[in-house]
């Protein structure tokens, strides 16, 4: 459904036949469209309630070698999957599973989030120079909040 047909159904809705819709851009229709992004937040951000269409894969950028390797998490992650991964410099995958920050392991590489506004995403020990992984890619694969509805033909 586009906004304009959002907009016709929506009058349709509260004002049945007796109204024109609102155009897209007028006062009117900007409050709409206001109050359907609303809802759409409302619908998505509910962790409990997973849907597949917001199921993506985003990049956290470029591996760095770091005692104390840190990854801010795009701002629209709703639920992280179970695991993170990195595309090293042979092309090869390396996964990581996801812990809670309070059972960080002695051995073994995890990765664990916390915070907010960004949430971070933080390794279990550092990342030396000489591993495969430096100057790969990290990569979070999980629920991400759908981008708001801007203009009239989205």
């Amino acid at each position: 459904m586009t906004v304009a047909e959002f907009l016709v159904a929506t009058n349709y809705a509260l004002r049945g036949i007796e109204d024109d819709a609102p155009t897209f851009g007028d006062d009117e229709a900007t409050y709409w469209v206001a109050t359907l992004n609303r809802k759409k937040n409302e619908l998505y951000n509910n962790s409990k309630v997973l849907w597949d269409a917001t199921w993506s894969v985003e990049s956290l950028g470029a591996i760095t070698a770091s005692a104390t390797p840190t990854y801010n998490c795009d701002a629209d992650l709703i639920a992280a999957s179970d695991q993170a991964y990195a595309v090293d410099t042979n092309s090869k995958l390396v996964y990581f599973d996801f812990i809670r920050p309070k059972e960080r392991p002695t051995n073994g590489r995890k990765v664990y989030l916390a915070g907010m506004n960004p949430r971070v995403l933080y390794f279990t020990n550092a990342i030396t120079a000489d591993e495969d992984i430096v100057g790969g890619t990290l990569h979070l694969p999980g629920y991400y909040m759908p981008a708001d509805v801007d203009a009239s033909s989205d």
